[in-house]
């Protein structure tokens, strides 16, 4: 039996919270009660294979502080299976001025599975308990031995992406053969490609939303040469909307003369941050230059991200190092579209050293906003557009319907960004 801390894949929390080691959890005030507990975020593991698990220890904190409310319960599933409750935590009075560390041992004899889904509760709502405070998670099981397929995941931003995930590695040589996968209602495969050893990406045709659709699997086999049963069927599920997915954002169609799309730069796709020097996008709803007597103070969506801490780095013009946040976009049209960035900095008559951004798509920068004049300080927040663009001309270019543009890093620390068209 082999112990393993896996990171967590997915939250339910709204404000986007992952658990990892050492990390605690924060519940949404005003949370309803169920069943007299009060819901925390809830967490998936993906343990990477299938495993007969043994038994999870939960390391978890009593804090007798306000504000901080002690675990009741966690709800427990297995691949997607029936779920159950466990309540066993130890909620007796901490020893510890500062709070106790504690740890539950939870049985998982005859469990198998590579997911696994935890929803917790608090004996505690707002005001009284806001915070349960989740440590460590320890999985310990041995690696399972019999090959079967998982739920097959859609893609939010590719409608000819799918990926199906094997309990246990299999043979590349079977598994990237797209003739050995099917799906329902006339799509196509085209290719397969191995992503890792239990995980292989399927490239297909267009996937009608709203369409529930099934992949059939047959002679794909594990290293050992064991087939999958013939002809296995999955469904091919879509990820969840929340603050970690979201859908694509969707360009003016039709017979508008103006295709345009607008995003809010809190509502990004994905935040990969931090940049390897510890740069971050960080959501804020009190930005660094924003004064009382700027000439407009007013942000466009419930607050503003921020690339923190500001000491002053410039990385320059095409640069792809800094932290990204990504917006997946549908265009109906292809064509030349120009970026405009609403956002507030020291732009002259201030210092001019936080007032870039790197923009592109697809992994690859295309312009610089940002050239001295941007964002003037005193001036609140501000529109900078092709006109602000450094060594080029502030466009991109589409070609094809679903892309994903990108703040390909921030070209100076400090930068605070509102929206973008």
């Amino acid at each position: 039996m082999e112990p393993f801390l896996p990171r967590a894949v997915e939250s339910n929390n709204s404000n986007g919270d992952q658990l990892g080691p050492q990390t605690g959890f924060l519940a949404d005030p005003g949370a309803d009660a169920y069943l007299g507990l009060y819901p925390q975020p809830g967490v998936s593991f993906d343990l990477g294979r299938a495993y007969q698990l043994a038994q999870v220890n939960i390391g978890y904190g009593i804090k007798p502080v306000y504000g901080v409310s002690d675990p009741a319960s966690v709800v427990i599933s297995v691949d997607g299976g029936p779920t159950f409750t466990n309540s066993n935590f130890d909620s007796s009075p901490s020893v510890n001025q500062y709070g106790d560390a504690r740890t539950l041992t939870i049985d998982l004899t005859g469990y198998t599975g590579r997911y696994v889904h935890m929803d917790f509760y608090s004996l505690a709502q707002w005001p009284d308990g806001a915070w349960t405070s989740l440590n460590e998670i320890m999985f310990y099981g041995t690696p399972a031995t019999t090959l079967y397929a998982l739920p097959a995941k859609r893609d939010f931003w590719q409608p000819t992406a799918v990926t199906a995930v094997f309990s246990i590695p299999v043979s590349a040589a079977k598994a990237t053969n797209p003739l050995n996968y099917t799906i329902d209602h006339g799509a196509a495969v085209s290719a397969a490609t191995m992503l890792n050893d239990t995980t292989v990406l399927l490239t297909t045709s267009p996937l009608a939303p709203g369409t529930s659709y099934v992949l059939t699997i047959s002679n794909v086999r594990d290293l050992a040469g064991n087939p999958i049963p013939s002809n296995t069927h999955v469904a091919i599920t879509m990820p969840v909307l929340n603050d970690i997915t979201r859908a694509p954002y969707v360009a003016e169609a039709g017979g508008a003369i103006n295709h345009m799309v607008v995003l809010e730069a809190v509502h990004y796709s994905a935040n990969t941050s931090p940049a390897g020097d510890g740069i971050n996008w960080v959501f804020t709803t009190t930005p660094a230059f924003l004064s009382p007597t700027d000439a407009n103070t007013n942000f466009s969506s419930t607050g503003v991200m921020e690339a923190q801490p500001n000491n002053n780095v410039n990385r320059g013009t095409g640069n792809t190092t800094g932290p990204q946040l990504d917006y997946a976009v549908t265009f109906h049209t292809p064509g030349t579209y120009y970026v405009w960035v609403r956002g507030i900095a020291d732009s002259a008559p201030g210092g001019s050293a936080s007032d870039s951004v790197n923009l592109g798509m697809d992994g690859t920068c295309t312009t610089t906003l940002g050239n001295g004049t941007s964002f003037p300080q005193g001036a609140g927040f501000s529109w900078a557009g092709p006109a602000n663009a450094i060594g080029g001309s502030g466009t991109i270019v589409v070609t094809t319907p679903v892309r994903m543009l990108s703040t390909c890093g921030c070209g100076k620390t400090g930068l605070i960004l509102t929206s973008s068209s």
